[in-house]
C-alpha cells in the first residue's frame, strides 16, 4: 500500500517500538496525518493490533491541511491459508476504528493475501459485507505499468485452473 498512497504505515511493525497500543496510535497519527483518539473506541487492555496491520490515508485532491472527510483504510495482512481467511477480515471493526482514527467516515476494511483469491472463494468473503479483499493479481495489476513479461504471468496464473474450497449452492 505504500506504493499506492503516501499516507500509509504498516502498523504491525510501527507498534513494536511502542508499549502499549494507545501510545503507538498515538505516534502514528502525525505520519498519517491524522489526529487519532486511541481510546475512542473500547479496547482491550492486551490489544495488540487491534485488527489493523495496516492503516492508509488517502488524501489526494483535499485541501492541504484540512482532509475532512478523506478515504481511510484498516487492513489485516495474511500469509494464511483460504479457511483462515474470513476469521481474518472480521478482525478489522469499521466503526471501531472510524472512532479510533477521527473519521467522519467508516475505514474501509480490506485483507490482503499474498495468494490468488479465486471468483467463488472471494464471493464467499465480500458479498453483504463492506471489506475488501486484496490478492497479489489485483495488487500487482493496480502497479499500471508492467512489462510483457509480467503481463503474461499474469495471465497465466488468472487463467490456471483451481480448484474450489467453497462449493456453489
Amino acid at each position: 500500500m505504500e506504493s499506492l498512497s503516501p499516507r500509509s504505515l504498516n502498523f504491525s511493525r510501527f507498534l513494536k517500538g511502542y508499549t502499549s497500543f494507545p501510545d503507538a496510535l498515538e505516534a502514528a497519527g502525525p505520519p498519517l496525518n491524522l489526529g487519532p483518539t486511541p481510546l475512542g473506541a473500547p479496547i482491550s487492555m492486551f490489544a495488540q493490533d487491534a485488527g489493523g496491520d495496516v492503516l492508509v490515508h488517502v488524501e489526494d485532491g483535499y485541501t492541504p491541511g484540512d482532509s475532512f472527510g478523506a478515504w481511510t483504510m484498516v487492513g489485516q495482512v495474511t500469509c494464511g491459508q483460504s479457511d483462515e481467511w474470513e476469521k481474518k477480515l472480521s478482525k478489522v471493526k469499521g466503526p471501531a476504528w472510524g472512532d479510533r482514527l477521527n473519521s467522519v467516515l467508516e475505514p474501509q476494511a480490506f485483507l490482503a493475501v499474498l495468494h490468488h483469491v479465486e471468483r467463488n472463494h472471494l464471493e464467499h468473503l465480500v458479498t453483504g459485507s463492506k471489506k475488501v479483499v486484496l490478492d497479489r493479481l489485483r495488487l500487482t495489476r493496480m502497479l499500471g505499468s508492467l512489462s510483457a513479461d509480467e503481463e503474461s504471468i499474469l495471465d497465466a496464473v488468472s487463467g490456471a485452473p483451481i480448484t474450489s474450497v467453497v462449493s456453489r449452492l
